[in-house]
């Protein structure tokens, strides 16, 4: 039973309960039925509790998860630059035989190894960007999350707890009543 259902309970329970004759504003409450459903409330807040661990779980997930993505996009940049570079290397092998053409290649080896090497530069860059973004949403979400389940709990338990006081309040007057009452009726 979640806690806004024990409130309604309770509050079914204070409507529902017979007045004081005499008596503005008291109630006779039924012990039992009470104790019912504080257990109730008892039992429904380690729930609360076990979903802002859900949410702390989930939370790790999302890490877990923007890690491996920045991982798989550094090794497919790193895997992209191997390959860029492998490439150029065959290239430039079969330019060396051929001396006119070999500084030409040489200088165009150069600038598209540069280029394969500020392209895995950036590709590193924006992956290590990406994952920060990634880690930082997750964590002030979960963060955000949490802080909400535990306002949440608090505010309603803070409630519960004015609405009890209250009816305890209410029904320690009762008896203080009825105890009064007790004497004086012997007496007669």
């Amino acid at each position: 039973m979640k806690i806004e259902d024990t409130i309604l309970k309770l509050r079914s329970v204070l409507a529902e309960s017979k007045k004081l004759p005499g008596f503005k504003n008291k109630v006779i409450l039924d012990a039992e039925e009470l104790s019912s459903i504080l257990n109730k409330l008892a039992e429904s807040v380690p729930a609360d509790i076990a979903e802002a661990q859900e949410i702390i779980i989930q939370r790790e997930s999302v890490i877990n998860q923007a890690h491996l993505e920045a991982r798989r996009i550094r090794e497919a940049s790193q895997q992209e630059a191997s390959e860029i570079k492998s490439s150029l290397e065959i290239e430039h092998q079969k330019l060396v035989s051929e001396t006119e053409v070999l500084k030409t290649a040489h200088k165009e080896s150069e600038g598209i190894k540069s280029d394969a090497m500020a392209k895995e530069e950036k590709l590193l860059s924006k992956a290590k960007a990406d994952c920060e973004v990634l880690f930082a949403q997750a964590n002030t979400q979960a963060i955000n999350q949490k802080e909400g389940a535990d306002q949440y709990a608090q505010e309603t338990l803070f409630a519960l707890e004015e609405h009890l006081s209250i009816h305890l309040s209410q029904v320690r007057k009762g008896i203080d009543v009825l105890n009064k009452e007790v004497p004086s009726s012997m007496a007669s």
